[in-house]
């Protein structure tokens, strides 16, 4: 790497001092995702992956393709090396459910903002037909949402956490 003794001095002057967690902050420009940012021979860089490279002493285009450059302190802004390691997508996803960072979003029922149905809509549905005085395709035509929506409905296949009154 023709990393010059100038660029960087620009570099870690950019950097805070090791916090309680022995983090380095970046301290100048950071992207919305808190990811700080310099400029290195025209090219914009993400700090945490150039300060990977200056560590590794490797050529700025080591880090193969399909990688990231992850961070064991999960803080963005981060450039200590013994905080940064490689890995792909999935890698840094399963680190972030281990570590009780991420949750996977429940969209179903009145969750899901397609939905035309309310949870008291689902009631009335199945109540509605298990009178048997009303089919399937009539009650589909009356909430606007196709049959076969209502055949998974009375049959719990769908919004089945929904229960009788």
């Amino acid at each position: 790497m023709n990393i010059t003794e100038k660029d960087l001095k620009r570099f870690w002057s950019k950097v805070g001092e090791p916090n309680e967690n022995g983090c380095r902050l970046w301290t100048a420009c950071t992207n919305s995702w808190g990811y700080g940012l310099f400029v290195y021979c025209g090219k914009l860089w993400l700090t945490h992956r150039f300060s990977y490279l200056l560590s590794h002493k490797q050529d700025m285009d080591y880090i193969p393709e399909g990688l990231l450059v992850c961070h064991t302190c999960d803080i963005p802004s981060c450039v200590t090396d013994e905080h940064l390691w490689l890995g792909t997508n999935q890698d840094n996803i399963i680190d972030m459910f281990n570590k009780g960072r991420g949750h996977i979003p429940d969209f179903h029922g009145v969750n899901n903002n397609m939905s035309k149905l309310t949870n008291k809509d689902i009631l009335d549905i199945r109540n509605r037909y298990a009178t048997g005085e009303v089919t399937q395709q009539e009650l589909a035509d009356s909430f606007g949402v196709h049959q076969t929506n209502i055949h998974y409905i009375v049959k719990y296949k769908t919004w089945e956490n929904i229960k009788e009154y």
